[in-house]
């Protein structure tokens, strides 16, 4: 029996994807000097994102397309390659998504935790939540996705009184580059629409529906959660590792006295979800590529173990592969797997309809 899940599971499932790198949002490390150039370009991505997103729209319109059997149609070879960069991309997702998390953990949490003991212990159990499988895990992203709503309410209703609007001005230092730069910096990290069309067969509904819901969703979040940061901390969100998470530990409301508790298991799940969906699809993408046929959960071991190994090289900072991380940020992933390929198989699509029209004429 083919496994699907509803329009709506899926746009939660990418929005609280979405949501990890906006709630772990890191400004400390990036040369800005205003903050309200963050709220601006989080608007501005919205729209550029759609348009970057157009050669899907059209590749995929007819449904539910499977992007890796759309690209072997055209050549074998060339379903090879997608393959392995779509495969290779989801890694980079992971082993990002988990040194990111030990660095929060670590940071923020507790700072005298081994940086391997919080790796090995959050992949087990996202490991098992794999094993579960996609049906299992899109299921408990929407009971998630109600607890996020719920705790962002929280963290959005008493902070309310902190807001100061004075905050939010005018960009004056280099305002085109400044926001050209984190705009490319905020889509660099859309890594969800290369999920969503790695599992769009597993969905009933159509690219177009979910693509758009799932914008119009996590750009109110994104928006929002820029904009009460910048509002309530102003310049200084440039100066703070996790500026959210500081918002959250100052906050204190009713019989909620430490907000940032809330914010903590925010991050626990959210980044749980994000990882095991990737592992999820890391499994089957190689299950394609080494034409495996025996489910025996070697794939799944074997990812993990890579996830683990190199993430923990991240945490130690080693400066052999530092790069790593930061090949997200360049754009040219994301723009690869959502622009560039795309393309590709729409000219060999049409190209094939041609060369069956020329046949069908001649006959």
């Amino acid at each position: 029996m083919k496994i699907q899940i509803s329009t709506a599971q899926a746009v939660m499932l990418l929005v609280l994807s979405r949501m990890f790198r906006t709630v772990t949002y890191s400004p400390m490390f990036e040369d800005l000097t205003e903050a309200s150039a963050i709220v601006y370009a989080d608007i501005i991505s919205i729209f550029v994102t759609l348009i970057i997103i157009l050669p899907l729209f059209i590749l995929l319109r007819n449904g539910q397309d499977d992007i890796l059997l759309e690209s072997t149609k055209c050549s074998r070879k060339l379903g090879k390659v997608v393959m392995v960069y779509y495969f290779l991309l989801i890694m980079l997702v992971l082993i990002n998504t988990t040194s990111r998390f030990e660095a929060f953990m670590s940071n923020a949490i507790f700072p005298n935790i081994s940086s391997l003991t919080v790796i090995i212990s959050f992949l087990l159990v996202c490991l098992y939540g794999a094993k579960m499988g996609f049906e299992a895990i899109s299921r408990a992203s929407s009971i998630l996705f109600v607890i996020f709503i719920i705790s962002l309410i929280f963290i959005f209703g008493f902070s309310f009184e902190k807001m100061h609007l004075v905050n939010l001005k005018p960009i004056i230092d280099k305002p085109i580059s400044t926001v050209y730069e984190l705009v490319v910096h905020n889509i660099s990290h859309n890594m969800e629409f290369v999920l969503l069309v790695l599992f769009l067969p597993k969905v009933k509904g159509t690219f177009s529906k979910i693509t758009l819901w799932y914008i119009f969703i996590s750009g109110i979040f994104i928006t929002l959660v820029g904009s009460i940061t910048v509002l309530i901390l102003g310049d200084f969100t440039l100066n703070q590792i996790f500026p959210f998470f500081s918002i959250a530990s100052i906050m204190e409301g009713g019989t909620i006295q430490r907000m940032d508790s809330i914010h903590m298991a925010l991050w626990v799940l959210i980044s749980y979800v994000r990882v095991t969906l990737c592992l999820i699809l890391a499994n089957e993408v190689l299950r394609k590529i080494t034409g495996a046929k025996n489910k025996n959960g070697k794939e799944l071991i074997v990812i993990v173990g890579i996830t683990a190994i190199v993430s923990y090289f991240i945490t130690l900072d080693y400066d052999s592969i530092k790069w790593i991380p930061n090949i997200v940020n360049t754009f040219v992933p994301i723009f690869i797997a959502t622009f560039v390929i795309p393309i590709i198989l729409l000219i060999f699509r049409r190209k094939n309809k041609n060369e069956i029209k020329k046949v069908n004429d001649n006959n």
